[in-house]
């Protein structure tokens, strides 16, 4: 009886320790990456925002796209700042 208990034991620690694994690889693979994919996509928008703003003969719909991209970026890094700030 008491070999049997302790492999229930044993099974069970094992268990949990599993299940904490696959929650840790699940925690990498979608937040952590979503989140590296978003920062990147922002990036590359700001990238091209500041190529309209150096390029002479950017349109007027250009310049607003530009301006509405970078000023939205702004804005959203200000207030992560501020919530970051205020916990």
């Amino acid at each position: 009886m008491t070999e049997d208990t302790e492999f229930e034991l044993k099974n069970r620690e094992k268990d949990k320790e599993l299940k904490r694994k696959q929650k840790r690889i699940s925690f990498w693979v979608k937040d952590i990456t979503v989140f590296i994919v978003a920062l990147v996509i922002i990036l590359i928008i700001d990238f091209y925002s500041f190529t309209i703003f150096q390029k002479g003969s950017a349109s007027e719909g250009e310049m607003r796209f530009a301006i509405a991209a970078l000023s939205s970026t702004v804005i959203g890094l200000l207030s992560y700042m501020v919530g970051r700030a205020s916990k």
